[in-house]
């Protein structure tokens, strides 16, 4: 890093209602959820039972991310369409960063991030970390 420091693992958490999220839902045009949500995201979500849940749980995990780089957040340097929950082979969730939040885990030394999410009846999380990209590094 730029100050001689280690980068250290950072973890973000995020909880939303659901009900929140469904109103955001049915409240706002399809083309300002897309400055939220990805065309992939919305789709993967379905149409049926559970899509609600689907994509607050997304929503979760993009607040997460966000969480993980505070200083630039808080200057909206990067948003929530910076990072975008896709599912990988196993169908495991994954995020896709987008070249401003590559930039930034680049400058902070970090390597991908992970993500896990879970909902229930009435809400939803989501937990991202970003390790070193050299762990040796973190070990002083």
């Amino acid at each position: 890093m730029a100050d001689g420091t280690s980068p250290l693992t950072r973890c973000g958490i995020d909880t939303v209602e659901i009900a929140r999220v469904e109103r955001l839902l049915l409240g706002t045009p399809h083309e300002d959820l897309l400055r939220i949500f990805s065309k992939e995201e919305l789709s993967d979500a379905g149409e049926g039972r559970g899509r609600t849940a689907s994509l607050a749980a997304r929503f979760a995990a993009k607040e997460a991310c966000l969480k993980l780089f505070p200083r630039e957040t808080a200057l909206g340097l990067i948003g929530p369409s910076d990072f975008v929950v896709a599912r990988d082979g196993y169908g495991a969730p994954r995020v896709v960063c987008s070249p401003r939040a590559l930039e930034l885990i680049a400058r902070h030394g970090l390597s991908a991030i992970a993500v896990s999410l879970a909902h229930d009846k009435t809400s939803a999380s989501a937990v991202a970390v970003a390790e070193p990209a050299c762990p040796c590094r973190s070990h002083r």
